[in-house]
């Protein structure tokens, strides 16, 4: 006992003072903290396997005597008064020492997944398709079955977890690092190099052929992901990742797919868009559709018309198809007879009004329409701008004869 420790009193319940091997009458919130510091470094888990409980006792023991109002909870009360607080303890040391690894679970880790990003067609995307996928992978050696040799031990210098951990201080906090254990390489096992197996060269694994069905369904998607679960690369230990194919659809010369709608261009001449047109279309599944206005339509520049269910099929509901959609350019001939002009104002509806409206008495200007062309029309004004920047840089750099000021007397 400390010298003052009769201005302490014995608290009722000690189990937690004992657990960090403190005295309960007389230990000091410095005594905690040095306490818990020590032991947490000594007995954490990743330095102790095994030790899961023990620690997790140890940042409770912290958690409750660091703070005062727990601690007089529980110096009166004991630890059925702090139950609730006592979830947060496995947590503390995160909390108090930086760069902190958690405890590796049971359950076996997952390998990374493989993403192939595949091309597809319009019109495999249509009609649908099944397309056979070759590729290697890693497999569980046949030979050692996955143990990479014979007489294979666990690495004592790293305790067969494959690394080390490293601690320095940086006053109160402790930084935690994990490094590559350089006994076994980072393997967490060890073997002479004759026991390694033959086949895989102690690897564990061996590269093997795998081939793969890829069905493209009817109306899927661009961008849309086919996943072959459990079929990545496989290691001991380890649960295999995924093949996560990633379609991707190529550029097509006629159709544009929005949706479930098909878009095509088509251009007509003048003729076609009043007298009307009749054209075939060949269709992603090689059907010849023959496309032609009603008697009397007149089709409009940038127009668009479009012919019902002869779209794309819905994914996973191939009777629910989209639109075919036509949309109209219009080819006008860059100069007309003068006498076809005059025969086509004659069967042509009339202007209205026939004549430009003009009030009498007043003259008017005629003007002639000449080609415009806005590239051209920006470009000259750029031009003219700089022209004239240029013209002010010159008069500023030769100024004329000064003018006069008059000073107030």
């Amino acid at each position: 006992h400390r010298a003052n420790s009769g201005c302490h009193s014995m608290p009722a319940h000690t189990r937690l003072y004992e657990v960090l091997g403190l005295d309960a009458s007389s230990a000091s919130p410095e005594d905690v903290r040095k306490a818990y510091k020590k032991l947490a470094i000594k007995c954490h888990p990743d330095k102790n396997p095994g030790s899961e409980e023990q620690f997790k006792d140890i940042s409770t023991a912290y958690t409750v005597l660091s703070d005062p109002e727990k601690k007089a909870l529980y110096d009166k009360y004991g630890e059925e008064s702090l139950k609730d607080d006592y979830n947060s303890g496995s947590d503390l040391f995160s909390h108090l020492f930086s760069n902190v690894n958690h405890r590796h679970s049971n359950k076996p880790r997952k390998g990374e997944n493989v993403v192939i990003p595949h091309e597809v067609s319009l019109e495999d995307f249509y009609n649908g398709k099944v397309t056979k996928i070759s590729l290697k992978k890693n497999v569980i050696c046949t030979d050692c079955e996955g143990k990479g040799g014979k007489n294979v031990r666990k690495c004592e210098g790293c305790k067969g977890q494959g690394y080390k951990i490293m601690m320095r201080n940086r006053g109160f906090l402790v930084e935690q690092m994990q490094v590559e254990c350089s006994d076994c390489q980072g393997n967490g096992e060890i073997m002479k190099a004759k026991d390694r197996c033959k086949k895989c060269k102690g690897n564990k694994v061996s590269q093997e052929k795998k081939s793969l069905d890829l069905y493209i369904d009817k109306g899927m998607n661009n961008k849309q992901k086919i996943v072959f679960s459990g079929e990545g690369d496989q290691h001991p230990d380890i649960d295999a990742g995924d093949i996560i194919f990633v379609l991707h659809q190529k550029e097509h010369p006629t159709f544009t797919r929005e949706g479930n709608n098909l878009l095509i261009n088509k251009e007509i001449s003048l003729v076609e868009a009043l007298c009307g047109f009749s054209f075939v279309l060949i269709h992603l599944d090689g059907r010849h559709l023959t496309i032609k206005t009603s008697p009397g339509q007149v089709i409009s520049p940038d127009q668009m018309l479009c012919i019902e269910n002869e779209g794309m099929p819905t994914y996973r509901s191939i009777y629910d198809v989209g639109k075919l959609i036509i949309k109209f350019q219009i080819k006008f001939p860059d100069t007309l007879d003068v006498n076809i002009a005059k025969k086509l104002k004659e069967l042509l509806p009339k202007p209205t009004p026939e004549e430009p409206m003009s009030v009498e008495g007043t003259e008017t200007e005629e003007h002639v329409l000449t080609p415009y062309a806005p590239g051209e029309e920006r470009q000259s004004q750029h031009h003219d701008f700089h022209h004239q920047l240029d013209e002010e840089d010159d008069d500023d750099e030769n100024p004329g004869p000064q003018h006069v000021q008059c000073a107030h007397q």
